[in-house]
């Protein structure tokens, strides 16, 4: 029965080991840079929601929602394409 539990764990080890990412993996190459974030938020510094026509900042807390889909790079091209300011993050 020992030995029995001694090979179980010993097993448990093993498929543990192998089933964990190795350190030396390669860095996953999917996430954007930092540089390429701050630039995208510079270039998509307001985002609209094309059902209530309201744009937000793009750190409000508002502006992930599915429907704000379009981007604006200041207020006055968002007030221009006839969208009105969050009363959230905008305080209009």
């Amino acid at each position: 029965m020992r030995l029995l539990a001694l090979c179980v764990a010993a097993l448990l080890l093993v498929s543990l080991v192998f089933t964990t990412v190795p350190a030396f993996a390669a860095p996953d190459t999917a996430s954007p840079a930092p540089e390429t974030i701050a630039s995208a938020t510079r270039e998509a510094a307001y985002r609209g929601n094309f059902k209530s026509k309201v744009f937000h900042k793009a750190d409000c807390r508002h502006a992930t929602c599915k429907a704000c889909t379009k981007v604006f790079t200041s207020e006055a091209e968002a007030r221009a394409a006839g969208y009105h300011p969050c009363k959230v993050c905008l305080g209009c």
